[in-house]
């Protein structure tokens, strides 16, 4: 005869863990995350503290707090802390990411001449659109590198880019980049007064 086994399902403990959201223009809270990322949380066991500038991409430290209640039922966080950062049986910190938003943008390419198209729907509030450049690279080995338009003869890439430091967005681009060939060197001719003047 087997003993009988009874199992007690009692939650053991708690844990945190990092989440990533999307710039919005606003500041970001636990409510921002998709619930598929934050399956862990429980907002009637603890509570977070934010720190300020969480309205901007960039990683941030926020507090996890166990409540009074759930620390008299002698439940804690799982793990160690790390007591180096204020970390307790009851207080746990978690990396909060923010990341730029993808704004839609195209590349197109005519005759050597590459254009970006922005869409600037994509933009939160009143946020101007960022800076952007075309980064021009060479394709046969000769070394052209520049945001500015080639005009020598060769084959070349142009890729899209942000230029601002630290931007809250980047650049969702169809195609990704473009490839063109000059075949001879583009001269601009002066413009010649009509037959006549004088």
């Amino acid at each position: 005869v087997r003993p009988a086994v009874h199992l007690n399902f009692k939650k053991l403990g708690y844990n945190v863990e990092d989440v990533e959201t999307i710039y919005n223009g606003s500041a970001q809270t636990i409510a921002d995350v998709a619930a598929d990322d934050k399956g862990w949380f429980d907002g009637n066991a603890m509570t977070l503290t934010y720190p300020s500038g969480m309205t901007t991409v960039g990683d941030y430290q926020v507090k996890a707090e166990l409540t009074q209640a759930v620390i008299n039922e002698g439940l804690t966080f799982v793990g160690e802390p790390d007591t180096s950062i204020g970390e307790s049986e009851s207080v746990r910190y978690f990396k909060f990411t923010v990341k730029p938003k993808p704004l839609d943008a195209t590349l197109s390419e005519s005759d050597g001449t590459v254009t970006l198209t922005v869409d600037e729907n994509g933009l939160c509030g009143s946020d101007e659109m960022p800076n952007t450049a075309i980064q021009y690279t060479s394709t046969d080995g000769r070394g052209y590198n520049s945001t500015t338009a080639p005009q020598q003869k060769g084959d070349f890439k142009a890729e899209p880019k942000i230029t601002d430091a630290n931007s809250n967005y980047s650049l969702n681009c169809t195609p990704a980049s473009v490839t063109f060939t000059i075949d001879s060197i583009k001269v601009s001719l002066p413009t010649l007064p009509p037959t006549g003047t004088p």
